[in-house]
């Protein structure tokens, strides 16, 4: 690549190991040292690394960013409501890397079809035309840019996944750190949830630490705050990352490997169970159905179900209580603040689409708990259908491929986790917050692109 033809890569990698030595003793002998200012520096020196891997530095790049998932809530604050989130600097590199670097061979020419530049031409007006909208009524640009700029990554994510995934090692790559991002989140929201103490301890530093498990609902049941990720939302991830131990226990090659990959699986599942997310639990319930019977194997079948309703009988009382009070509500029987709430804001933002065609900007209906409604409500219903027949056009498109090829372990792992892009993306809503929305376009790109090259023969797990 152009820097590295400039300059060898260990002496970028000497530079990036000085220039954070320096910083870092600056900043301690200054006694100034904060976690804010060390993650700084450390992703710096990521960036460093990035281009001192020469050729490789697009793969190596996209595999960070990936493990930048586990951050969470970590972001530089520029205004009341602007923030920043390493992942959208890192994409933002990437792209730009990819774009000075010259075409090496093994690095493809991006071309597009005239139907990809024709939806991306009308993607970039429905873009535009939710600044217009917020302008207009006077709304102010640092409301706005978060939510926009998230849906400005949409595309570039979908180009970086087919850009490095040209390569066929790249997929377990890719996927073996998203599915260790999930275990390790799991991990430290399971540490601290059952040992609050040493959760405490072992985070004390890094966070502000106000409670690490709270009461929730008439229930009382007892919720994990995931204070280390940064809220309970970090279930959201562990929800998409869950399905990667189909490839990942596939590809384990020895008991060890094995082991550990069953381990972070059981992780997740508690992690979502502590999370206290009843929309994930039914989720979850469907992930389960969906991968047990697209093998098509009745013994597979039955020995998961039984399993299924071994793990559900462990459920403790009040996991019980709560899952129960949950269908009294959806039934009429009882009354939840938290599920009433999230109805009605999905219905008043439905209604702003229906009362504003065209929208009525970026930010204009707040966080509505669906981002298929809130794109409706913010862009208009041309968008907000647009976006969602998008997403049900590539569940199909899987769907169909994971149909013609059952016993491809990623192509199920991949489906069912776009399965849960869907399902978080319309009961919950993450649009406006990049360590959520990014996550589930990386899911969404690598499904469309790996559906894709299963159906071209390119390369099959």
């Amino acid at each position: 690549m152009l820097t590295a033809e400039r300059f060898p890569s260990w002496a970028i990698f000497t530079g990036a190991v000085l220039a954070a030595s320096l910083a870092l003793g600056t900043i301690i002998g200054s006694r100034q040292l904060n976690f804010q200012l060390l993650l700084v520096i450390a992703f710096v020196s990521l960036l460093l690394i990035i281009l001192a891997a020469g050729r490789r530095s697009l793969a190596l790049g996209m595999v960070i960013w990936v493990a930048l998932f586990v951050l969470g809530y970590r972001t530089i604050q520029f205004t009341t409501f602007f923030r920043l989130h390493p992942l959208v600097v890192l994409i933002f590199f990437l792209g730009i890397l990819f774009i000075i670097q010259p075409r090496l061979p093994d690095i493809p020419k991006l071309q597009l079809s005239v139907s990809i530049q024709t939806l991306l031409f009308i993607g970039l007006i429905l873009w535009v035309n939710g600044w217009l909208q917020g302008l207009l009524r006077g709304r102010r640009w640092d409301l706005m840019i978060t939510e926009a700029l998230n849906f400005l990554l949409l595309p570039m994510v979908f180009g970086m996944v087919w850009i490095v995934t040209r390569q066929p090692t790249m997929w377990k790559a890719l996927i073996r750190t998203f599915f260790g991002v999930g275990s390790l989140i799991s991990a430290l929201g399971t540490l601290e949830y059952a040992f609050p103490e040493l959760g405490r301890f072992t985070i004390a530093g890094l966070i502000q630490i106000d409670q690490l498990v709270y009461t929730a609902g008439v229930t009382g049941f007892q919720r994990a705050t995931f204070a280390f990720w940064g809220a309970p939302a970090a279930a959201f991830i562990c929800l998409l990352t869950l399905p990667m131990v189909i490839p990942c226990l596939r590809w384990a090659k020895n008991p060890l490997a094995q082991a550990a990959v069953l381990g972070g699986f059981i992780l997740h599942l508690i992690a979502i169970y502590i999370s206290g997310y009843r929309s994930l639990w039914l989720l979850l319930g469907l992930i389960l159905a969906v991968a047990l019977l697209s093998r098509r194997n009745l013994i597979v079948m039955t020995f998961g179900a039984l399993l299924v309703a071994l793990g559900i009988s462990l459920v403790p009382e009040q996991g019980q209580e709560r899952f129960v009070h949950s269908v009294e509500v959806l039934q009429g029987t009882a009354w939840d603040g938290s599920i009433e709430t999230r109805e009605q804001r999905i219905v008043t933002t439905l209604q702003v689409a229906f009362r504003f065609p065209l929208g009525v900007g970026w930010g204009g209906t707040g966080w509505s708990h669906s981002d298929f409604a809130q794109v409706a409500g913010n862009l208009g219903l041309v968008a907000g259908v647009a976006f969602l027949g998008w997403y049900l056009l590539t569940l199909l498109r899987v769907w169909r491929m994971q149909q013609q090829n059952v016993t491809d372990p990623l192509l199920l792992g991949l489906l069912c986790s776009l399965l849960a892009v869907g399902g978080v993306l319309l009961l919950q809503g993450v649009q406006v917050l990049p360590q959520l929305a990014l996550p589930c376009w990386f899911v969404w790109a690598a499904a469309h692109h790996y559906a894709k090259q299963s159906r071209d023969k390119h390369y099959a797990a």
